[in-house]
């Protein structure tokens, strides 16, 4: 059995608020939040990844794939970082209207824990654990 959890960025200030109630300060107290990043550009590509198991012709193998569907052409770069230390990274120039879809077979039939990191022409688009019981 796997989890499969998006992880999401918290706003700055909201982290800065939450930091600031901790400590026991009111809102009204809490130190300001620092500026925003500059703004980025909108993405045009949606990711999903996921753990799952295949046959293979050397037996059953745990995998991780992906798809990435983009609206306009991109270069999408994937980085996978397992529990057991090893890091994959592949990337693909995806095409407008076009998906990418691929997969890192596993040496075993036994899922890694990982986090899937996705960017979209080098700018972060989504991330996702994987979380295998």
């Amino acid at each position: 059995m796997k989890r499969v959890t998006p992880l999401v960025a918290a706003p700055a200030a909201v982290l800065a608020l939450a930091g600031a109630a901790m400590l026991g300060a009111s809102p009204a107290s809490a130190a300001p939040a620092a500026p925003a990043p500059a703004a980025r550009a909108a993405h045009v590509c949606e990711a999903v990844a996921e753990g799952n198991e295949a046959k293979t012709a050397d037996g059953w193998r745990a995998l991780t794939e992906w798809n990435v569907s983009c609206t306009e052409g991109r270069t999408v770069r994937v980085e996978i970082e397992y529990g057991d230390g090893r890091t994959v990274t592949k990337e693909q120039a995806v095409a407008a209207g076009a998906t990418w879809k691929d997969a890192d077979v596993l040496p075993t039939a036994r899922g890694v824990n990982s986090i899937v990191s996705f960017f979209e022409n080098g700018e972060p688009l989504t991330h996702y654990s994987i979380v295998w019981d």
